[in-house]
């Protein structure tokens, strides 16, 4: 089926739909020379071995998703969301809203960026609303609750107002950012992090820890989220990740 396809400065196309998983890799446009843009954001700063000169040891976590996919929307709302409300003094967390979507440029008298996302032209809208918020609002504690609330709603992008106000956040800068020339740099700057991820993602969402991606164990990872970001711990582990039991304390 069909992908929706949205063009930066052209208007919005047809959607269509897609499922999160197949083995079919996003095809990758060659880097546009684009007006001055900011800096593609790169991976958080390691820090899962500053763990006596620089304070606490965190675990750095990305989630590469689409907020139209069923298994981004549950492991963002079901597993990432209640774990970061435990550790996120722990947790340096990246949200990368671009998944399997592709994106054109073309060169002329105005350069344009059309993206085409799997599940419609919605989903681009929604991912532009994304990146706006992340951009805005660059600390997890506020754009992680406002991401994870507009995924509840069946269709993202007009959770919005709802969202914004559950979290004081303020709508008006959100939906102006996504509506501008500002908010598809952004969106662009999301694809171009994703397309960097070695080895390219086929499954959506996919999460990084500390750096590592491993296709292979994906499903896993999303399902015990909890138990493989406590893993990455030296002791002394957070307590979070210490399980009681009758005869002591053990390492989740």
């Amino acid at each position: 089926m069909g992908a929706g396809l949205l063009i930066l400065s052209l208007g919005l196309l047809a959607s269509g739909f897609a499922p999160c998983l197949t083995q079919t890799q996003p095809t990758q446009a060659a880097k546009p020379a684009a007006p001055a843009a900011p800096a593609v954001p790169a991976a958080p700063a390691d820090q899962s071995t500053a763990m006596f000169f620089g304070g606490p040891q965190k675990v750095n976590v990305t989630v590469l998703y689409e907020p139209y996919c069923k298994d981004s929307v549950w492991f963002i709302t079901k597993q990432l969301l209640p774990v970061y409300g435990q550790l996120r003094k722990r947790l340096i967390v990246e949200m990368v809203p671009f998944g399997r979507a592709r994106m054109k440029v073309s060169q002329g008298a105005d350069t344009t960026v059309a993206f085409a996302c799997r599940h419609g032209q919605a989903e681009c809208q929604a991912s532009l609303i994304h990146a706006c918020a992340i951009n805005l609002y660059p600390d997890p504690d506020k754009h992680l609750p406002f991401i994870a609330c507009t995924l509840k709603a069946w269709k993202p992008e007009k959770n919005v107002a709802k969202c914004c106000t559950a979290n004081k956040m303020e709508a008006a800068k959100i939906t102006g950012c996504a509506s501008s020339q500002q908010g598809k740099i952004l969106l662009r700057n999301m694809g171009l992090r994703t397309m960097s991820l070695k080895p390219p993602i086929n499954y959506v969402p996919s999460v990084v820890i500390d750096g590592g991606f491993n296709k292979r164990y994906q499903k896993k990872l999303q399902k015990q989220f909890k138990d493989t970001v406590c893993k990455h711990f030296k002791p002394p582990v957070p307590e979070p990740c210490v399980v009681k039991k009758r005869r002591g304390w053990f390492r989740r």
